[in-house]
């Protein structure tokens, strides 16, 4: 940031590109997300646009090492509440791939925070989409109950079960989660 703002001549896209596809933080809950400074850098450059552009098309790709692909759905997410023509458009395309050839489950923090509710059924619905026995893994409890402590005024639980009423794939997940919790609640009554 020092040397962009001493030297708004140079062009650090190549850095700030490396920057935003390879993640360099050991631990995103230890450090936190770089997407916020990130975003900071690409807003001086003067390759603005073109970042914005590759960045996305960085997102919507398959990747071999997917390590730093919540950084990349954190800044199309900075990018669409800015205002990006089409930013929301890839979000919702990438976390449509999910699950399919290869593809990881991404954006799910994302997808909460622009499409509310709506989000949260869609990806309850792509996790009880998965065979039982890979749930366990997407275990997202702390997100639906963050998600309704921070939404007061809507009952969470009981939208998923309305959903459920209509998509198996939703009860599925709906399932797990109610099996997973009560494992949870014996297990610490237990100790």
């Amino acid at each position: 940031m020092l040397l962009l703002k001493a030297h708004p001549q140079i062009d650090f896209s190549a850095q700030i590109l490396a920057a935003t596809v390879n993640n360099l933080a050991y631990d995103k809950q230890c450090e936190g997300s770089r997407a916020e400074y990130l975003y900071s850098l690409i807003k001086r450059s003067r390759q603005k646009d073109e970042l914005i552009r590759v960045i996305m098309k960085k997102f919507s790709a398959k990747k071999q090492n997917d390590y730093g692909m919540d950084q990349l759905s954190d800044l199309v997410l900075y990018f669409h509440l800015d205002g990006v023509v089409g930013a929301k458009e890839v979000l919702l395309k990438r976390f449509e791939k999910s699950f399919s050839s290869g593809y990881e489950l991404y954006a799910r923090d994302v997808l909460l925070e622009i499409e509310g509710m709506a989000g949260l059924i869609m990806a309850a619905e792509k996790v009880g989409q998965l065979p039982e026995q890979e749930r366990a893994d997407y275990e997202d409890r702390w997100r639906v109950d963050d998600f309704q402590k921070e939404n007061k005024s809507v009952d969470v639980y009981a939208e998923l079960r309305k959903a459920a009423s209509e998509n198996p794939a939703i009860k599925n997940y709906l399932d797990w989660r109610i099996q997973a919790r009560s494992a949870t609640l014996c297990y610490s009554d237990c100790i």
